[in-house]
């Protein structure tokens, strides 16, 4: 008898040295075991320890997260799930429990929470082209002139802000600075002569749009319309002109850039309409954007003809000085407007706000749970 008495001491010391033992990576997994075997009242006290020390990876975090909410479920202990599901979604805020990997309890838990970023700041960086589109034709000739435009590659930076107001849809604002331009060049001037103007612009754009996106998956593709205001900081053009003579040498004029804003409206509005797709990695995205801005405004103004007051030294009223670039290179503004295409990469960074939902979207669930049922 004394002999299994001691027998018996040894095992339960062992037993107990054992419990002690357990590293983390053992806890989680008995407590996975005790999950499936219903002894839901352990689940807590073998995982909070590690859970408290930070001593579980980002992937064990989340499974043992998930193990004190569906023991919480069970138990009764709502408020105590509600925290401890909370504290998933701050480890990751994108986790989406599925009938097929998780209880059903679980599941239809997940719905009373969303993640949905309230505010997602992004940035971005890109190409873009011009697209001329002419008003009213103006011309120093009194005969028809042949001319073709050319939209320049130029450049685009800027920032914004994305506010997800609701699931899909999001208001959002950008400011971004572009540099874009054109070429012209019409001939058949004065009888064969050849005019060549390259344009260069620089704008401060700021679009406001609405935006429906997919949020959910690795690849998120989304659509946008909206309005911009823009302003117009410089314009400059560079001339060059050809007088062909018959039997004659030709003669070739041209100049420095010239500063034409005074010659051009400088706020200006145009509708824009864009899409694009989002790749995940970890919690944030990059992404590709193509965008397209008509503009609504006429970009010459009534200054099209006469050169800058700042640079008239005499007295006299400054509209009654022709430009130079009629006088030199017979030039004058059509008045027109410009769009523009952009191709831009970018990159967004969400604001998650893990929080509870006023009133939970379980319809979709009981869809899966018949079909699975079905099956």
């Amino acid at each position: 008898m004394k002999l299994l008495y001691v027998l018996g001491l040894v095992s339960i010391s062992a037993n107990f040295s054992y419990g002690q033992e357990l590293s983390c990576d053992q806890k989680l997994i008995q407590a996975e075991t005790d999950m499936e075997e219903g002894h839901f009242y352990s689940i807590p006290t073998t995982l909070t320890t590690c859970l408290n020390d930070k001593s579980y990876s980002t992937d064990q975090s989340i499974r043992a997260y998930s193990l004190l909410v569906q023991s919480n479920l069970v138990l009764g202990n709502q408020n105590e799930a509600e925290v401890n599901y909370l504290k998933l979604l701050k480890i990751d805020p994108e986790f989406i429990p599925t009938i097929k990997d998780n209880s059903i309890d679980l599941v239809y838990f997940s719905k009373k929470f969303t993640t949905n970023p309230i505010f997602v700041p992004n940035y971005r960086f890109g190409i873009n082209s011009a697209f001329y589109r002419q008003l009213y034709s103006v011309s120093v000739d009194p005969y028809p002139v042949s001319e073709k435009r050319n939209g320049l590659i130029g450049l685009q930076v800027g920032a914004g802000i994305d506010w997800n107001f609701y699931r899909r849809l999001a208001l959002c604002a950008e400011a971004n600075f572009s540099i874009r331009g054109y070429k012209m060049n019409r001939g058949q001037i004065a009888g064969n002569d050849i005019q060549s103007v390259t344009s260069n612009l620089n704008w401060f754009d700021f679009p406001v749009f609405l935006k429906y996106s997919k949020i959910n998956g690795r690849l998120r593709p989304y659509g946008y319309a909206g309005y911009a205001f823009s302003y117009l900081i410089s314009a400059k053009n560079s001339f060059a002109y050809y007088d062909k003579k018959a039997g004659i040498a030709d003669s070739f004029v041209d100049g420095p850039s010239e500063d034409l804003t005074f010659q051009r409206s400088r706020p200006n509005h145009s509708w824009l309409v864009g899409a694009g797709i989002k790749y995940k990695i970890g919690r944030n995205f990059f992404y590709v954007d193509i965008r397209y801005m008509g503009a609504m405004s006429n970009l010459a103004n009534k200054m099209i003809y006469y050169s800058n007051s700042n640079n008239i030294n005499s007295s006299g009223n400054p509209n009654y000085v022709l430009n130079t670039n009629i006088t030199k290179y017979r030039y004058v503004s059509d008045y027109f407007k410009l769009d523009n295409l952009s191709l831009s990469i970018g990159y967004s960074r969400p604001i998650y706000a893990p929080r509870k939902v006023k009133k939970a979207m379980t319809r979709r669930i009981s869809k899966e749970v018949r079909n699975s049922n079905e099956k």
